[in-house]
C-alpha cells in the first residue's frame, strides 16, 4: 500500500510535476481539498512552510507546499513581494526603470517544504536564473511583466511558454523529494503512529 503525502495545491502543471517525480517510489500523492491560509514573509520558504505545517498538524498527513516568486536584482525587492509590485508598476514603468541600469538579471526563488504532523520540517530552496528583455517579446493579456521575462537560455518570454512553466517550476523542486522522503521511513512510521494515537485520544 503507497503511502499518501498530501500536496496543497491546485495548480494542475505542480500536481503533473509531483506524480512524474514520484511514480517511480512507494508514495502518492494526493492534492489538498482546501486552500490553507498563505502569509507574507521575506523568502518563499518561508511561506510555504507556514501553511504546510498547518496542513500536516490539521490532516495528520505528510505534507508538501512549493512556493516560486521573483527577484529583479536592480530593484532590489524581496521577491515575494514582487507580486503585488508587478500590480501597480505597469509593464512600461517597468522597462523605464531597467533602462536606468545595466543590470537586467534576476532569478524565481523556489522554495518546497515537506511537513510533518509532528511538527518537524525539512526545507529546500532553489534559484532559476533569468533576464529581462529590452522590449515586449509577446503581449500579456494581463499586462504583466511574463511578457519580457526570459528563462537563461531561452529566448521566448514565460508568457508563450506559461502552461509549461507551472510544471518545469515544479520539477525542479519536487525533483529531490522522493529520495528523501524513501529514505526517511522511519518519518513514515512514525506519522502513522501519531494518526493512530490521535485517533484513540478522540475515543477516549
Amino acid at each position: 500500500m503507497k503511502t499518501q503525502v498530501m500536496l496543497l495545491t491546485q495548480n494542475k502543471g505542480k500536481i503533473a510535476a509531483a506524480q512524474l517525480a514520484f511514480k517511480d517510489i512507494n508514495i502518492e500523492v494526493v492534492p489538498a481539498n482546501r486552500e490553507y491560509f498563505e502569509i507574507q514573509a521575506d523568502s518563499s520558504v518561508e511561506i510555504a512552510k507556514y501553511s504546510a505545517i498547518e496542513a500536516a498538524k490539521e490532516t495528520g498527513m505528510i505534507t508538501i507546499r512549493e512556493d516560486h516568486s521573483l527577484f529583479v536584482n536592480f530593484l532590489g525587492f524581496p521577491g515575494p513581494y514582487m507580486q503585488f509590485i508587478e500590480r501597480v508598476l505597469p509593464l512600461e514603468k517597468l522597462l523605464s526603470i531597467l533602462k536606468l541600469g545595466t543590470d537586467r538579471t534576476g532569478y524565481f526563488e523556489l522554495g518546497a517544504v515537506v511537513a510533518y504532523p509532528t511538527g518537524e520540517t525539512r526545507e529546500f530552496s532553489y534559484r532559476v536564473p533569468v533576464h529581462f528583455k529590452e522590449n515586449v517579446v509577446v503581449e500579456d493579456p494581463r499586462g504583466g511583466w511574463n511578457s519580457i521575462i526570459c528563462l537563461d537560455g531561452e529566448t521566448r518570454a514565460l508568457q508563450n511558454i506559461q502552461v509549461q512553466k507551472g510544471k518545469r517550476f515544479g520539477l525542479v523542486t519536487l525533483n529531490r523529494l522522493p529520495l528523501f522522503l524513501s529514505k526517511k521511513y522511519d518519518i513514515f512510521s512514525r506519522t502513522t503512529r501519531f494518526r493512530k494515537n490521535r485517533i484513540r485520544k478522540k475515543i477516549g
